[in-house]
């Protein structure tokens, strides 16, 4: 039986009382998480079920007789229920002309004996041809690489395998897992294996194996139900097989296959499954259960968003019509520790506070909410979905239609600015161990005992940010390229030739910013790919490919709107790497669509509209003014794609004309002035050419800008309110005075640089920045575009003269100089290079010996500074995206309890390319407030370096550190305070790097700052 009476088109939509529901829900601390411990962990034990007797010493398990395995939502009483009002609408809702009976079927499904369902799992390994050992080792590579959807409870699913009475259906579930599963490594088939699935596993065509006979079973297993509801098992088998053949394309097949699961929800009544109850604590396998029912039916959930996205379709489930909550994170569910959730909010500013409010931090249930803001921004960009390919006519536009009058724009235009406000505040309110802040994203293998592995944790990172990049760019197509399409909105005609010539590439101001976010978003997807593992296209949601796909065609658009070429070159280097990571998705999961084959045209179809555009893009004046209307060029596109995966479309409502390409700029269609055959579905409209080089240009310039070069630092300034003291001082440091100009005194070592240190007097001690020499004039003058920058100023009264660009840091807002044309001196040699007898190996002469003078470490060069920022991502992305700083080290904090690798520290060097540069000459890590750590300067040679800390102790000066040896950049330390308490180094023997240096991230503990030397200070890193 099943439980009844199911909703019907005519039911009336009951309001949730949510701000009442709340204490509710909550009856517990959603913050607490289960305490770590192994039975809370991995077991590896859990698929022993299907082991034959041969295996049955090594792997045993004890199967619950009383595990039942239902999908029917019992009217489960409880002490708080919604209103009598909903009491109401139950009434009403029982008197209505339903097929099924209105009291839930008690039946439960009969659990097979111990021995009859060994011969089962037997029977179903041997139907797919593997032995039970090899299924053992599917099913846990199954757990360790789908991290795309988490439908199964792990820690009992021995049980569940060991409860299913059927044949047919446990075949359909554990054929839908080597479907997925086998992708990830080569599979041994029985030797009496049927010669189909040899042949398949000779093929590496196993997965598509696997899945056909997965559906094969579901059908068979189906067909069992009859009239009865199916278990829990088979809907999963389906939602595993579906889920694999979306993955290599929306198609026929795959989209018949989702529209069953869905049919099956309603059947189920799942997405009604919290409509009557609140957390039982008092039952926490009971919520385990209903827990495992909600993730089936989220995952169909995203899977009629992912595959109703690509259609441009509406989604199959009604929105209105979900009474079921959010999933919790798996450390609740697999330790049965209930725990708070909420649901999916229809009001797209309630939707993330109610997660909030829940106290909910499952990846899952964050990334399903980022997930339907995209898919409400795609609704409102193109409400009108796919015209009918076959439909030539589709251009004209309905007598009926809505879409192009000014209120129905206007309105369209408000819900993106309302969506872009809640994804703003999504991203503000995601928990922090699920936000990405430019760290290295390595995947992972999971480790015995762990409670969460690197590789699902990271996968949650990626997940989340490309689909709120996926958002943004759903969101600002809409004012990407208005201007270039805007018929008047009140007639729907083409503007007049005037007003064409104003309006057309007249960027707005709204239009400008809309742009720039439309480019931010595809680049952001970028750094994201730029800075996870070279594999982890097969540890993401397989949907992503899509997005990581429309990331590419928009850099794609965007070099051919580039007018420099080294803004051209820049953008198609972005593109080569988003497209062929693209096509590395492809190859491994068997993408079958024609999205690369669409790219690869495009581009071609680009190439050749501007060459044309070359030639035509400077009119005479004459021309000019004689020209009545505007001329036309399109891009012709091959056949149209027959698995319905076009280029997205238009995004513009207040317009005349669909047109097929929502990423190329469109213009009003007017009379083509050429022959030659256009196909209407794909079209790139060229007016007022001159203009609107002019106009991209300038686009390009402010968006696109390139990186500033430098070659090296060069000095720093410190202000000192007893700069006698500090004179002193830094002349017994190793410093040489070199000029002093009113209250400055500038310092020099046995390096060219006219100077490296300038000492200003002041009313406050403090730290004026540092200064880097750029390559070149261009560079200089591209530094007074940054972010706060002077204009070029000469440095007449310092050493070395030179111009000079001061901007202030936009994140902690301390001064940055970049300086050229400085006049070196010649490098000094004040000490003889020493030779070392070693054990097996004597470099010095015999009968010479090493003497040393007393005094100070004669001082060489600025090695680096290092900085305390109060935003390390925001900090790292900013010079390492502006200046050619590359990371050589960076360390994550082993203090942060969730242990999500978090960056906090990076120890940066300068791209050079194969020039050998020093491991670091800028670090900064991220603290509470923004000052100098401090600045460090390389001596000559160890001894010298000891007798300079000898001499600096014996004149009374506090060391603060040192001598030691650092792990990252291997140089010998030796850290003292100045008079104004400023941290000061000596330091020798440092690492050199190059383009051949990968980039080496570790735990910041204490032990990886010295190998040896003395212990850290306490206060060191405050």
């Amino acid at each position: 039986m099943k439980p009844g009476p199911k909703i019907g088109s005519s039911q009336k939509k009951r309001k949730r009382l949510r701000q009442n529901e709340t204490a509710q829900r909550r009856p517990m601390n959603s913050h607490s998480r289960p305490p770590p411990g192994p039975e809370n962990g991995r077991r590896d034990s859990s698929f022993d079920a299907l082991n034959d007797q041969l295996e049955k010493e090594e792997l045993v398990l004890a199967v619950p007789a009383d595990l039942t395995e239902t999908t029917g939502i019992e009217a489960r009483g409880s002490s708080q229920q919604r209103t009598s009002q909903l009491n109401t609408l139950d009434l009403a809702f029982i008197l209505h002309p339903s097929h099924e009976v209105t009291t839930p079927s008690q039946k439960q499904s009969p659990s097979s004996p111990g021995g009859q369902q060994t011969d089962l799992c037997r029977q179903a390994c041997t139907e797919l041809g593997v032995s039970q050992a090899s299924m053992n080792k599917i099913i846990r590579v199954f757990f360790d690489n789908m991290v795309a959807i988490d439908i199964f409870h792990e820690p009992s699913f021995a049980e569940k395998l060991s409860n299913i009475p059927s044949f047919c259906q446990l075949t359909a579930l554990l054929a839908a897992i080597a479907g997925y599963a086998t992708r990830f490594g080569a599979l041994r088939t029985n030797d009496g294996a049927s010669d189909a699935v040899q042949l398949a596993a000779k093929s590496h065509r196993q997965p598509a194996y696997f899945i056909d006979l997965a559906f094969k079973y579901i059908n068979e297993a189906l067909a069992e139900c009859d009239d009865e509801m199916p278990p829990l098992c088979v809907i999963q088998a389906l939602i595993l097989a579906t889920h694999c053949r979306l993955t290599q394309g929306v198609r026929g097949k795959a989209w018949r296959s989702l529209g069953l699961c869905v049919s099956l929800i309603y059947e189920t009544n799942l997405h009604l499954l919290d409509s009557r109850k609140v957390i039982q604590t008092e039952d926490p396998h009971h919520w385990q259960q209903d827990e495992e029912k909600r993730r089936a039916f989220w995952a169909i959930w995203e899977m009629d968003v992912f595959a109703s996205t690509i259609r441009r379709t509406p989604t199959t489930i009604n929105w209105n019509q979900m009474e079921i909550w959010l999933p919790v994170d798996n450390a609740h569910w697999f330790s049965g520790h209930p725990a708070s959730s909420c649901f999916m909010e229809t009001d797209i500013n309630k939707r993330w506070k109610a997660l909030q409010d829940s106290g909910n931090q499952s990846s899952k249930a964050w990334f399903l909410v980022i997930n339907s803001l995209m898919k409400n921004a795609q609704i409102a960009c193109d409400p009108l979905g796919v015209p009918a390919i076959s439909n030539q006519g589709y251009h004209q536009q309905m007598p009926n239609s809505q879409i192009s009058t000014a209120d129905s724009a206007m309105e369209a235009r408000q819900k993106l600015e309302t969506l872009a406000n809640a994804v703003r505040c999504f991203t503000w309110a995601l928990p922090s161990h699920l936000q990405y802040r430019d760290q290295y994203l390595a995947f992972g293998a999971p480790v015995q005992g762990e409670l969460e592995s690197q590789r699902r944790q990271h996968c949650s990172i990626y997940n989340i940010f490309v689909m709120t990049q996926l958002t943004r760019l759903m969101i600002y197509r809409y004012d990407a390229f208005r201007s270039q399409n805007r018929p008047t909105e009140t007639s729907g005609r083409h503007p007049s030739g005037d007003s064409a010539g104003r309006n057309t590439f007249g960027l707005l101001e709204t239009e400008n910013e809309a742009r720039r976010q439309y480019y931010e978003a595809a680049d952001r997807i970028l750094g994201i790919v730029n800075r996870s593992c070279e594999d982890h296209f097969q540890h993401i949601n397989p949907f992503l490919p899509s997005t990581i796909w429309l990331a590419s065609a928009v850099q794609l658009v965007r070099k051919h709107f580039a007018r420099a070429q080294s803004n051209r070159d820049l953008v198609k280097s972005r593109f080569d790497v988003l497209y062929l990571t693209y096509k590395r998705c492809v190859q491994f999961w068997d993408i079958q669509t024609a999205l690369q084959k669409n790219l690869e045209l495009i581009e071609e179809q680009l190439d050749a509209r501007n060459k044309k555009l070359e030639v035509r893009a400077c009119p005479t004046s004459h021309e000019a003014s004689n020209q009545t209307s505007e001329d036309t060029g399109m891009i012709n596109q091959s056949a149209s794609d027959q698995d319905g995966h076009n280029v997205e479309r238009g995004l513009n409502f207040d317009r005349t004309a669909r047109q097929a390409s929502q990423y190329i700029p469109e213009t009003p269609s007017v009379p083509l002035t050429s022959s030659t055959p256009i196909d209407v579905r794909l079209d790139i409209t060229a007016q007022n050419h001159a203009q609107k080089h002019l106009q991209v240009a300038k686009m390009t310039a402010s968006s696109n800008e390139s990186r500033i070069n430098l070659t090296r630092i060069a000095h720093v300034f410190y202000t000192h309110r007893e700069i006698d003291k500090a004179h002193h001082f830094l002349l017994d440091f190793g410093f040489r005075e070199v000029k002093r100009v009113g209250n400055d005194i500038y310092y020099r070592g046995t390096s060219s640089e006219p100077f490296v240190y300038c000492a200003r007097q002041g009313d406050q001690d403090g730290f004026g920045g540092a200064a880097f020499v750029v390559e070149s004039e261009s560079d200089l003058f591209a530094a007074t575009k940054l972010p706060g920058a002077t204009g070029i100023y000469d440095l007449g009264n310092a050493p070395g003269g030179g111009r000079c660009v001061t901007f202030h840091d936009p994140i902690d807002k301390f001064p940055f100089h970049l300086v050229y044309g400085q006049e070196a001196h010649a490098d000094e040699k004040v000490l003889p290079q020493l030779d070392y007898n070693f054990p097996t190996d004597k470099h010095r002469p015999g009968n010479k010996t090493q003497r040393f003078k007393k005094g100070p470490a004669p001082v060489h060069k600025l090695g680096h500074f290092g900085m305390c920022v109060t935003n390390f991502a925001q900090a790292f992305e900013f010079y390492t995206t502006r200046f050619n700083f590359k990371a050589s080290d960076v360390s994550c904090s082993a203090l942060i309890h969730d242990s999500t690798g978090r960056d906090i520290t990076t120890f940066l060097h300068l791209d050079r390319g194969s020039e050998l540069v020093d491991h670091h000459c800028f670090f900064f890590f991220e603290g509470p407030r923004s000052h100098v750590h401090h600045s460090s300067f390389e001596t000559h040679d160890f001894d010298t370096q000891v007798l300079g800390h000898d001499w600096l102790r014996s004149k009374g000066y506090e060391n603060c550190w040192g001598v030691g040896r650092h792990i990252m950049g291997s140089q010998i330390f030796d850290y003292w305070f100045d008079t104004s308490r400023f941290i000061i180094e000596h330091y020798v023997d440092g690492d050199l790097v190059n383009d051949q240096h990968q980039t080496n991230r570790s735990l910041a503990t204490p032990d990886n700052l010295h190998v040896w030397g003395p212990d850290l200070p306490p206060t060191f890193l405050q």
